[in-house]
């Protein structure tokens, strides 16, 4: 790489973990278009009745914390003062919830968000550096991967990466 290149950014995706290994299958692909599409999606997901996006994630204990704390940082209310110090007394593993779902409830997710978009695609204001292509690819693949995790009897969640 020469003086005048750049690294390109890399954006937060999400990646699909499951509850046991996958026979044969290791799908190390990153979703990167449903970060900046998840508004977009949630409001499509709760006028199809469906969970948003962010219900399939699993947050990390750490982000779970510094989340909470600058929340109540950010209120500096008296009435907070409680909620801090129980945080406080929250150890990692309080916080750090595993939970799975049902690989048959993230394909309906994804296969209603799918048809719903193909008729009816986001208008390119609605979309945040993100554009349709590239949300409809990322569907598409969480999809394959769903599909084999319904095969296989297997739970997921999402997780960050970043």
């Amino acid at each position: 790489m020469n003086q005048n290149e750049t690294v390109p950014e890399r954006k937060v995706g999400y990646i699909v973990a499951f509850e046991r290994e996958l026979a044969d299958f290791s799908p190390a692909l990153r979703l990167e278009a449903l970060i900046p599409a998840a508004n977009a999606l949630d409001d499509v997901a709760q006028m199809l009745e469906l969970p948003l996006l962010a219900e399939f994630a699993h947050l990390e204990a750490q982000l779970l914390r510094t989340t909470l704390n600058e929340m109540v940082e950010f209120a500096q209310q008296p009435q907070f003062a409680e909620l801090k110090k129980d945080l406080g007394e929250l150890s990692d593993e309080d916080l750090d919830i595993e939970e799975w779902f049902d690989a048959e409830d993230g394909l309906r997710w994804v296969a209603s968000l799918q048809t719903y978009l193909e008729r009816d695609p986001f208008p390119t204001a609605q979309l945040e550096g993100v554009t349709m292509e590239e949300i409809s690819a990322d569907l598409f693949r969480l999809h394959y991967i769903l599909e084999r995790a319904y095969l296989d009897g297997v739970r997921f969640h999402l997780e960050l990466d970043s």
